[in-house]
Order: structure tokens, then sequence, then C-alpha cells
């Protein structure tokens, strides 16, 4: 699970990264969306369950992991199904589509997995707690 431990240090560092982002917008310009407490919060919490993954720590209890799981996929099907996002990719070409799923998908499968791993117990880490 050595690689969950880099996942981690990068989705820690997303994290704060795009917080600060998105603060230095809502104190510069007062431009915030709700969505984007949303779309925080879970990435937060998924880096919490990442972090249990990579280090072999139990938090919390599978059921959350995998509601936590159903989150995540949730949440990437809606951003993909929504207005705003559509009109956005619609105006790509489809080498640039190509490049937007792609970032998609290296940003929301590892944390998938990671989740997954965390709540089917395939790492084993819910044995004896």
């Amino acid at each position: 699970m050595e690689v969950f431990k880099y996942i981690f240090i990068v989705l820690v560092i997303y994290l704060i990264i795009t917080l600060s982002i998105r603060l230095y917008w809502y104190f510069k310009d007062g431009y915030f969306q709700i969505s984007w407490i949303a779309e925080w919060f879970i990435a937060a919490i998924s880096c919490v369950g990442i972090f249990a993954v990579a280090y072999n720590v139990p938090i919390l209890n599978q059921g959350f992991w995998w509601f936590v799981l159903f989150l995540i996929l949730l949440s990437t099907v809606l951003r993909l199904r929504s207005e705003t996002t559509s009109q956005q990719l619609h105006q790509l070409s489809k080498r640039q589509l190509l490049f937007v799923y792609s970032l998609m998908v290296l940003f929301t499968a590892p944390i998938a997995i990671g989740l997954y791993i965390n709540a089917a117990n395939l790492s084993n880490i819910w044995v004896g707690s």
C-alpha cells in the first residue's frame, strides 16, 4: 500500500491548494459556489480514507467508507451530467475533451480505489478492530 502514501500526500496538497484558491476568489471578488464546499468536504473525507489505507489505521467503520465511496462516485456522475460542465465540455475539441476526461480519471480513480480497499477490507485493517 506504499502507493497510497503518495496518493495521500498529493491529495493533501490538492486540498490545500484548492481551498487557498477558493478562499482567494472569495475574499478578492466575493465569488463563491456552495457546491465547492460539498466537493471539498468529500475530498477531505476521502483523504482520511486514503490515510487509513496508506497507514493501515482503521478510522470510523466500514459502512461509513462504503457511503463515502458512493458519494465520490455519485458526485463524479453528477458533475459529468451537470449543465455547466456539459456546456464547457461541448466547447472543447476531441483532443482537449480526452485530456479533461483523463485528468478526471487520474484524480478520481485512485481515490475510489483506495476507498474501495478500505471499505471492502482488502488491506485487512478491520481485522482485530
